[in-house]
């Protein structure tokens, strides 16, 4: 059994080091670089939400390098109001005090409010852990990924 457990091991810090390296490159990256980024994973989002109409859509609210923008949220729901299904609403992530995801409609009329971690999230009701299986279009954050996904 050791020996699974020692691949496993290692296999878990490779990952690591491989997270810290490319986290580190992002962080790197120009501003201009990263806004031109944001600018292509909004427009294949824009693209996605004329071809497919979804009425729920969750997402996250970028903190850092992370790819979208720190405008993803808002940009998000004028994609939505441009070529959504009819009442599409946005659910975005609020962090539970075990680190679980619960989810909260944004609407845009209210700011994000500061959250745990130095993140943002939506101050209105919660909707549950659940909430995320309605949606038709779920966007999530990657660390990295090739031309293949």
């Amino acid at each position: 059994m050791s020996d699974l457990s020692n691949g496993a091991n290692a296999a878990r810090r490779h990952k690591t080091d491989i997270r810290i390296n490319v986290l580190a490159r992002r962080r790197s990256l120009p501003a201009a670089l990263r806004s031109a980024a944001a600018g292509r994973v909004q427009a294949g989002l824009a693209d996605l939400v004329r071809r497919h109409r979804p009425r729920t859509v969750t997402a996250y609210v970028p903190v850092g390098s992370e790819p979208g923008g720190p405008d993803l949220p808002e940009a998000l729901l004028a994609m939505l109001a441009a070529g959504g299904a009819p009442g599409s609403r946005l659910l975005l992530p609020v962090l539970c005090p075990d680190l679980d995801l619960d989810w909260a409609e944004y609407a845009g009329s209210e700011p994000l409010v500061a959250a745990g971690r130095g993140l943002r999230e939506p101050a209105g009701p919660r909707l549950g852990p659940a909430a995320v299986g309605a949606a038709d279009l779920v966007v999530v954050p990657a660390v990295a990924v090739d031309r293949r996904g």
